[in-house]
């Protein structure tokens, strides 16, 4: 009986198990289809608008439905974006009137630099790059913009009718005995417009106007281009395409088209933002003040409407203050605005001020790039956190507008999070889940001044020469504040002259790298510029800081390891290093003798003022205490006292001695934990800044 109730459970187990796996399959479908669903657009045929919700608002027809190449953080294009769109199509095939009147989205997508899928209609026609090797933009034409380009004058292909009635057509080569007329205008590999007969399509020329007249060696049997994409061209299609230039349409009917749709969002973020001002209003004792992180930007202002009205309803608006981070490199548009925005909105305004931080730190961390944005730390956590410190000191609710499709990093945002480098500061995120269209039609419904920034094609607003930002944002500065591109241009190019540095390398953009990924080194390739030096050969390059000797060795006298290493000291106040080591064990240090004595869990480490590290300890290897003393050492020498590590302190250890300008750490009070080295902005990027060998 025993072995058939084993059977029995077995059984069971087994089916259970099965039940698991369905469902997990299940549950990942879901979670997939939801994903899927949001790489997606409606769009109203009859009403021809996009549509958000599952119907039009205004004709209750069911949309048809985009895709859209992931994120899909679909957006309106700006007044002067789709005034760039109309001269590139004028200038490369000569009609552009298709777009007047007509609603213009922009889905950004993954290239070199700037890449946007182009949709009208509810058709994807193009995408729009900036290609940073000829500093220009471009167009690079999808099968959905064939029937908008019926009345082309440049870069037309005659091909002979009966091309296409051979069979299928889409990718094959066009040869030379088969062009009827080449067009004028056309470069090697510029997209053309290809004519045969009824049909129409495009391709990609593989010589341009000039080799197809001038070079008689090309064969009748050469390929001279490649179909990318066809369709049928008739009385029909041709009528269909009038009736779609009739049909323009603005962003306000847009958002009669949505109304249900945005009432519905704005309600559930709302709600979210009550429920936390009521848990907030019910802890007396250690009630947090209420604030909104205000860029400037679009996705902040929505957030701030958001918590105004959530707290309209339940709480006083003056009880929600705005805090705006001025980096010292903010667009004067963006400052304006602010305060602007806060005087007619009776909001108080609170501003930490980097003031000079950057400029103070620039030649001391070399240029800021993607892989080491030493100034995000300096010039606006640091006058943050102080402010927080000063102003909140029982914490405070901060209403953020971070989307989830804004990059990879905040894909992942939650619904609110503890913020690591603030203490007592939660972040809730009210419209993580909207994408950029939801944004704007939102600020379009309730009627919001924004940046006028955005008008001049700005997708993002913050720092003017953040490295973060793409090479067209950058080139757009030249256009819209000249003064400012001047003013970056000078200090690279001082940079790339000290450090032997071509002009090009600046001019092209990769003092955004200092690993230059491998879109850029097949672009320095493609225009011969040399990136193995890069603009921080232009400080003084540190080597190899602290070099760890040999693995240990065993002292018979001490019954001890004994570890030995080496620091570079030239120019160094050896008496800050003595500081910072407080926060890695208990110090005794003579000045007399130029020695630092630390103690940390039974290992005991000598550091002198020469730069030699002496290390006695049980193990034969002590990797992480040595790593300690290392980064502690780090700490002294480049600390740019930009104070987060004093807000971070739990135990309120450190502080900066204004008198003297320096860190002090209260040896009794630190706990050792480590929260003060999680937002220094040294050892963020020490492996950037120095390197250090054990």
């Amino acid at each position: 009986m025993v072995w058939v109730k084993n059977m029995v459970k077995n059984k069971k187990n087994s089916y259970n198990k099965f039940k698991y796996k369905e469902r997990n399959r299940e549950r990942i479908k879901r979670e997939e289809s939801r994903e899927e669903a949001k790489e997606t657009i409606g769009w109203c045929k009859e009403c021809n608008l996009p549509i958000l919700g599952s119907r039009c608002e205004i004709c209750n027809n069911i949309p048809s439905e985009i895709k859209l190449s992931p994120p899909g953080d679909v957006r309106f294009a700006s007044r002067k974006g789709k005034r760039l769109l109309a001269e590139l199509f004028s200038r490369e095939f000569g009609v552009s009137s298709f777009l007047d009147g007509k609603i213009v989205l922009f889905n950004k997508i993954p290239g070199q630099d700037r890449t946007d899928e182009i949709i009208i209609d509810g058709n994807v026609i193009g995408v729009l790059f900036f290609d940073l090797e000829e500093m220009d933009y471009r167009l690079d034409l999808r099968e959905g913009g064939i029937p908008y380009l019926v009345d082309a004058k440049r870069r037309i292909v005659e091909c002979n009718e009966r091309i296409a009635s051979q069979g299928h057509i889409k990718g094959r080569g066009i040869k030379k005995k088969d062009i009827v007329l080449f067009g004028d205008g056309i470069k090697r590999n510029d997209d053309v417009i290809i004519k045969f007969g009824t049909w129409l399509g495009f391709g990609r020329a593989r010589y341009s106007t000039s080799d197809f007249s001038e070079i008689s060696e090309i064969s009748d049997e050469e390929i001279v281009l490649r179909v990318r994409g066809i369709c049928g061209i008739d009385d029909k299609r041709i009528d269909e395409i009038k009736r779609r230039k009739m049909k323009k349409r603005t962003i306000h009917e847009c958002v009669r088209a949505n109304i249900g749709y945005l009432k519905g969002i704005e309600e559930k973020a709302v709600n979210e933002i009550k429920d936390a001002f009521v848990k907030n209003a019910n802890k007396d004792k250690n009630k947090k003040q209420f604030t909104v992180s205000f860029s400037g930007g679009k996705d902040s202002l929505v957030a701030c409407e958001i918590a105004k009205r959530a707290i309209g309803d339940s709480g006083d608006k003056k009880e929600l203050h705005l805090v705006y981070i001025d980096t010292g490199l903010e667009f004067p548009e963006t400052k304006k605005f602010v305060e602007d925005y806060a005087n007619k909105e009776g909001l108080c305004l609170k501003v930490a001020r980097a003031n000079d931080a950057f400029e103070k730190n620039l030649y001391k961390f070399g240029i800021p790039s993607k892989d080491l944005r030493w100034c995000c730390k300096v010039c606006k956590l640091a006058p943050v956190s102080e402010l927080f410190a000063k102003e909140y000191p029982n914490g405070c609710i901060s209403i953020d507008g971070k989307r989830k499709r804004e990059s990879f990093v905040r894909a992942k945002i939650g619904k609110f999070e503890n913020n690591p480098f603030v203490p007592n500061q939660i972040s809730y995120y009210p419209i993580r889940e909207w994408r950029a269209i939801e944004v704007w039609l939102y600020i379009t419904y309730r009627g919001l001044d924004y940046n006028p920034l955005y008008d001049e094609d700005y997708e993002r607003i913050g720092c003017y020469m953040c490295p973060a930002e793409l090479g067209s944002e950058f080139e757009n500065v030249k256009n819209t504040h000249p003064e400012l591109y001047r003013k970056w241009m000078d200090i690279l190019l001082d940079f790339a002259k000290k450090a032997s540095v071509s002009e090009g390398y600046v001019t092209h953009g990769f003092w955004r790298w200092r690993r230059q990924p491998p879109k850029m080194r097949e672009l320095a390739d493609r225009l011969s510029i040399d990136i193995s030096k890069t603009l921080s050969s232009a400080k003084q390059e540190r080597g190899k800081f602290i070099e760890i000797n040999n693995l240990g060795r065993y002292c018979e006298a001490s019954n001890n390891w004994l570890i030995e290493g080496k620091f570079e000291c030239e120019g160094l106040a050896f008496e800050r290093v003595v500081e910072f080591l407080k926060t890695v064990g208990y110090v005794r240090y003579s000045e007399d003798l130029g020695v630092a004595i630390v103690d940390m869990n039974g290992i005991r480490a000598k550091i002198f003022a020469n730069g030699d590290i002496s290390v006695t300890s049980e193990r034969k290897l002590a990797r992480k205490e040595l790593e300690e003393i290392a980064k502690a050492i780090l700490k002294g020498e480049m600390c740019t006292l930009c104070g987060i590590c004093v807000n971070a302190c739990v135990k309120n250890a450190i502080k900066i001695a204004q008198d003297k300008g320096e860190i002090q750490i209260d040896e009794g009070k630190c706990s050792r934990c480590g929260k003060c080295d999680e937002g220094c902005v040294v050892l963020k990027y020490h492996s950037n800044l120095a390197k250090i060998e054990i």
